[in-house]
């Protein structure tokens, strides 16, 4: 009797066979180690990339369902192994020619937002800044370098971790298509992080290099506070076209970020400028600016390091709110409020120095 069970046809069926964190065929990955048929019973054997992989049994049940739609299978093995050095260099590959190359290669900008102390809203400007520049039409990167204290996954309402395709592959997170990396999904939420300077390093390589951003005009990196480990780490592992100081407009705040400043013309790094964030509040009743914090602190500031003033943000109610509840300000938002606008004029204003001829 004619047997209608074949290896060829046993690899048709499994094409159609999905990695589920990859969104690839099985075979063109070539995760199908081998297969082996006896009589009416089918042997598959599956190459995993990494030991342990959260949804083998998903894939498991794909290739056997898969399988069994060919006529005349009785049975089918499945059989789940791990990848050897090579064939995972082969996947790996194999990912990398489906995406541009992992790590910034192809950022046209890197864009380091910093500050020498915190409380100063750092990674509120961060944020809206990277998704100002998702307002205006650009292809948006953000990572949270802050090891210690991340804040992006709050402020975004991420809860999901980033998918490791291979042990030197991650797949970022996206909203609003922005892709996004921070240590704040991959910690519990009142996990303190006790890591030395070698530690912190190895984590913004693995982060920074090994993730799959893909084409972006724009990388936002938000820095931790202070002139530490990380933000020489970052400079050393990418080419940082410039860097964005954030101040308050108390003289102490000035004060500190000077440093900032010092240590990033120390390293080569180019100072776009300077953002006053709570710059001042406006009152609802009598329309008028109260200048809670001081006044004027980042013009001095420009004055003193010779660097532009970027922008001002005002204390806004309606931001605070969006941070804490996890909704993105800049897309929940009329664009008459007074902190959007100077938002959206702050990336206008970057983008201006990166293309003077637009």
């Amino acid at each position: 009797m004619f047997n209608s069970i074949t290896k060829e046809r046993v690899f048709r069926v499994l094409e159609q066979v999905m990695d589920p964190e990859v969104g690839r065929s099985i075979v063109e990955l070539n995760m199908v180690r081998s297969v082996e048929i006896e009589n009416s019973r089918v042997s598959v054997e599956i190459a995993l990339t990494v030991r342990g992989c959260p949804l083998a049994k998903t894939l498991e049940e794909d290739v056997r369902l898969a399988v069994q739609t060919i006529p005349g299978v009785s049975e089918v093995i499945v059989k789940m192994g791990t990848m050897g050095p090579e064939e995972l260099q082969r996947f790996v590959g194999q990912i990398k020619a489906r995406h541009p190359q992992a790590g910034t290669e192809h950022t046209r900008h890197i864009v380091a937002v910093g500050s020498g102390k915190g409380g100063v809203g750092k990674s509120t400007i961060a944020l809206n800044l990277a998704l100002s520049f998702l307002k205006l039409g650009k292809k948006v990167g953000l990572f949270d370098a802050d090891i210690w204290g991340p804040s992006i996954a709050k402020m975004l309402n991420l809860r999901d971790m980033p998918t490791a395709l291979a042990d030197n592959l991650i797949e970022p997170l996206e909203v609003f298509q922005m892709k996004v990396m921070t240590f704040g999904t991959i910690l519990r939420e009142n996990q303190p992080v006790i890591w030395r300077g070698p530690m912190a390093h190895k984590a913004i390589e693995q982060f920074l290099l090994d993730t799959l951003w893909g084409e972006l005009d724009y990388l936002i990196v938000d820095l931790p506070p202070g002139t530490g480990d990380v933000a020489i780490s970052v400079s050393q592992l990418a080419r940082i076209d410039g860097a964005v100081l954030v101040t308050t407009p108390q003289e102490v705040a000035a004060l500190d970020v000077r440093k900032a400043i010092n240590m990033f013309r120390s390293m080569g790094v180019r100072i776009l400028g300077v953002v006053e964030n709570m710059a001042y509040f406006r009152c609802s009743r009598c329309l008028e600016k109260h200048f809670i914090f001081g006044k004027n602190g980042a013009q001095t500031l420009s004055d003193l390091e010779h660097v532009p003033v970027l922008g001002q943000v005002p204390l806004d109610i309606t931001l605070m709110e969006a941070e804490d509840k996890g909704f993105p300000f800049m897309f929940n938002v009329s664009e008459n409020n007074e902190a959007y606008s100077a938002l959206l004029n702050i990336a206008r204003n970057i983008y201006q120095i990166f293309e003077p001829t637009h």
